[in-house]
């Protein structure tokens, strides 16, 4: 259970109000995940909703390898519910099951391709004290180009601050739903 209660459509301003139902139909409802913590903040909200939805868009960085960096930031946070959001995106853009299993037991994959591999090792490395070689970046920009790294290294941070809203305020799994990570 959430420290911050989800906010019902009687307790909401009309800002929120309106917010909530504009944001909410691209996400069938703002009542998981950080959302309904934001709505409290709804100039907030509505900054971090179009960071989100820039994210959503094909760019330089293709979904399937967006999905991977994700994960390696909510195994890094051990964001549970961030991980059982993006699992599942993960395994329907055919990321592998057995790089995915590593992922989660904290444990370096084994990829088939470089571009997987590089955004690994780049956002593996971002959560490391001793940060990013030279190597490592080099591979990154080889494998994704250089707005591929950019955009690889804004995404952890936005996906950073997903985490940390939903491990401040105690947001948990849907009922029902069993930790992945350990």
């Amino acid at each position: 259970m959430s420290r911050i209660a989800p906010l019902d459509e009687l307790q909401m301003t009309p800002e929120q109000k309106s917010l909530s139902a504009a944001i909410a139909g691209p996400r069938s409802g703002l009542t998981r995940g950080p959302f309904p913590i934001w709505l409290k903040s709804p100039e907030l909200l509505r900054r971090v909703n179009d960071l989100a939805l820039y994210f959503k868009d094909e760019r330089a960085l293709p979904a399937r390898l967006r999905e991977l960096a994700i994960l390696v930031n909510a195994r890094h946070w051990t964001s549970q519910y961030q991980w059982h959001v993006h699992i599942q995106h993960a395994r329907r853009l055919g990321l592998d099951e057995a790089a995915l299993a590593a992922i989660a037991e904290n444990r370096r994959p084994e990829f088939a391709y470089a571009a997987e591999r590089a955004v690994y090792d780049y956002a593996h490395a971002m959560y490391e004290p001793g940060g990013i070689s030279d190597e490592i970046y080099q591979a990154a920009i080889d494998a994704i180009g250089e707005p591929g790294v950019i955009e690889l290294v804004s995404l952890l941070g936005f996906y950073s601050l997903i985490a940390v809203s939903i491990k401040g305020f105690d947001v948990g799994l849907p009922e029902g739903t069993a930790p992945y990570l350990r």
